[in-house]
Order: C-alpha cells, then sequence, then structure tokens
C-alpha cells in the first residue's frame, strides 16, 4: 500500500481519538486514486487467491467502499465540518500556553470555515460547538488573550461583544486587588484599543504582526 500512496499512511494516529479517526478519513480521501489503483495490481490479485472465505468477504467490503461515491462524499462532507475544529482541538491540547491566548480567535475562525463549508445547516453544528464551548472550553482567559492579542485587536473584524470585554474584565478583577490599579489598567485598556498614545507610535504599529504575544521574536 505504501508503494501505491508514496509512503503515506492512511491511520495516522493522534492524541484523542477523534483527531485519529478524523484524520484516518482525510487520509482515505487524499489517497482514493492510489488505494483505487492498488486494488488493480497484480500483487493484490495474487493476494486475494490466497485468503479464505471470511477474509475475502472483508476485502470486497473494502474494495466497494473504495468505488463508492456516496461513501466517499460522506468523507468529504466529513472533513469539511470538522476540519477547521482539528486545529483548535490541537491548540487546546497543546502544552505551549502561548496558544491559548489564539483559541478564542481560532474558535471563531473555525466556525466562520464551518459556515463557509457546510452552507446549509451550519446553524445545528453551531449550536453544538458553542454548548461544548461555553461548558467546557472557554475561559475568560482566553477572551483576555483575543482582546489584549493586537493582531486581533486591531483587525478590521475585530469583535469586542460582551463576553470578550466581560472576561478581560473580570480576568483583571481577580489579578488586581485595589480599586486604584483597576482604574490605571482599564484607562490604559483604553488606550490600547484606540490606538492612542504609545500604542499609535510607528514603532508598536510595525510590530503588531511581527512580536507577538507569547512569541519570542
Amino acid at each position: 500500500m505504501r508503494t501505491e500512496t508514496q509512503n503515506g499512511e492512511l491511520v495516522r494516529p493522534a492524541i484523542t481519538r477523534f483527531a485519529t479517526n478524523f484524520l484516518t478519513l482525510d487520509s482515505i480521501l487524499t489517497h482514493q486514486a492510489d488505494l483505487k489503483r492498488m486494488t488493480n495490481t497484480r500483487g493484490w490479485a495474487e493476494n486475494y487467491m490466497k485468503l479464505n472465505r471470511k477474509d475475502r468477504e472483508k476485502e470486497n467490503v473494502v474494495v466497494g467502499l473504495i468505488d463508492n461515491q456516496t461513501y466517499l462524499r460522506d468523507i468529504a462532507g466529513v472533513t469539511a465540518l470538522f476540519g477547521p475544529l482539528i486545529k483548535v482541538l490541537r491548540m487546546v491540547d497543546s502544552d505551549d500556553k502561548a496558544e491559548m491566548g489564539h483559541l478564542y480567535e481560532a474558535m471563531d475562525r473555525g466556525k466562520f470555515m464551518i459556515k463557509k463549508n457546510v452552507c446549509k445547516g451550519y446553524k445545528k453544528w453551531w449550536q453544538m460547538i458553542d454548548k461544548r464551548w461555553n461548558n467546557q472550553l472557554h475561559q475568560d482567559i482566553h477572551a483576555a488573550g483575543y482582546f489584549l492579542n493586537p493582531k486581533y485587536q486591531y483587525a478590521n473584524d475585530v469583535v469586542n461583544d460582551d463576553e470578550v470585554l466581560n472576561g478581560f474584565h473580570r480576568v483583571v478583577n481577580r489579578m488586581m486587588n485595589d480599586n486604584e490599579t483597576r482604574l490605571n489598567i482599564n484607562k490604559e485598556t483604553e488606550r490600547f484599543r484606540l490606538k492612542t498614545g504609545a500604542f499609535g507610535s510607528n514603532q508598536f504599529q510595525s510590530a503588531v504582526n511581527r512580536c507577538l504575544p507569547g512569541s519570542n521574536s
């Protein structure tokens, strides 16, 4: 099989079973032409003749799936739906804490890609994602990381909704005990958001996309 797929693996182990299953389906879709060609090789035919009846039946099922366009379309639908979420799951599983500052934006971008890929019926998937996000994944620190990242804050499509702002302020309130410090942070945050003072300087703005939070640049 590796000869036909240029040493590509169909089963690609990942941290979670969900990701492993997705990567396997994605590999089947990527190598569908290679797999079909493989089933027509002499080596495949010779191996088939050596199998017992039960194993031949299993192999016939595999060959049937490789040629089944409905099955392949279903795989394409699954990868279009869940592909955007894989990156988010990798960030959640990552030991790199710098990734957490990008998690909020990654989830929003993932939902947008699902809407683009799925079109009709995307809202029901959004509801499922939002339920899991709100109950298990979302933390105030993610919203704060999104808000304080200049790459996102100064983008044309920045989202400073109640969830983002309230999450940021809750983080500040938990970290700072005195009201004077909180007030100063809020004033400085407003300057940051409006790009006034030092935040509006050419030096700061030129560094926005080169020296991101959590990077070593």
